[in-house]
């Protein structure tokens, strides 16, 4: 993994596969993305960033642990409550079907 990810959830392993997976939002520093809908911004040094970022709650993937780069850092309790509230609220809206006229 190149981009660093928060990890909101531990995902049931497929019939056979012995490697964990986990459900993960992807981090980022570029600024242009805060204003964009279902962001979380984290201050510097929170998580282990080195530099202001801002999680991407919309963008998520699911990862074995074999996957995992190098451990970073982590963030608290609370904030990764709120990375799950946004990336629910956003799985909800985005999930809505339309007929079409």
């Amino acid at each position: 993994m190149k981009h660093p990810y928060v990890i909101i959830k531990k995902c049931r392993q497929k019939d056979g596969d012995i490697s964990l997976r986990f459900l993960a939002c992807m981090i980022t520093s570029n600024a242009k993305k805060a204003t964009w809908p279902y962001t979380i911004a984290l201050n510097s040094e929170e998580g282990g960033m080195k530099k202001k970022s801002y999680v991407l709650c919309f963008q998520t993937i699911e990862i074995n642990d074999n996957e995992l780069g190098k451990y970073v850092g982590e963030i608290s309790a609370s904030r990764i409550e709120d990375v799950i509230m946004v990336t629910q609220n956003c799985e909800n809206n985005n999930s809505k079907a339309y007929n079409q006229d």
